[in-house]
């Protein structure tokens, strides 16, 4: 096997190693004081973090874009994204003669609107454990 190909192996047992862990191993969801950029929530393979006073809205978001990686794949998704963000700063900068801001690229993703469609349901939350304790009992 050729360098390339040993490399190319290892990233596709990577990809499905952390596809398994999405699906297999239960969504951790853990309150946290702060988030980076202003955000109230994170989700990640696994796990979401959720600030302290984030609404329930929020986090039916976070399990949207759980669902989403469970969907697509990290991987898929990640090329998903990529995509989007290229061709959409490509058309914006061919029609107003400057580049896009990443925030605007952003709130018309496909991903975020979705999970954002997902924040105005209200369908009952799953019982996701909050550093130990049922999410119900950690509002």
């Amino acid at each position: 096997m050729t360098w390339f190909q040993q490399i190319l192996v290892w990233l596709v047992a990577i990809h499905l190693v952390v596809w398994a862990w999405v699906w297999l191993v239960p969504t951790l969801v853990v309150r946290v004081d702060r988030i980076y950029a202003g955000a109230l929530g994170l989700a990640l393979p696994g796990l979401i973090f959720l600030q302290r006073e984030a609404p329930a809205s929020v986090l039916r978001h976070e399990l949207q874009h759980v669902r989403q990686l469970r969907r697509y794949s990290p991987i898929g998704a990640s090329v998903l994204l990529a995509w989007h963000y290229a061709s959409a700063a490509i058309r914006r900068r061919q029609r107003s003669g400057r580049w896009p801001s990443f925030w605007s690229l952003w709130a018309e993703n496909p991903l975020e609107i979705e999970a954002n469609q997902a924040m105005r349901q209200n369908s009952p939350l799953p019982r996701h454990w909050i550093l130990g304790q049922p999410l119900d009992r950690c509002h």
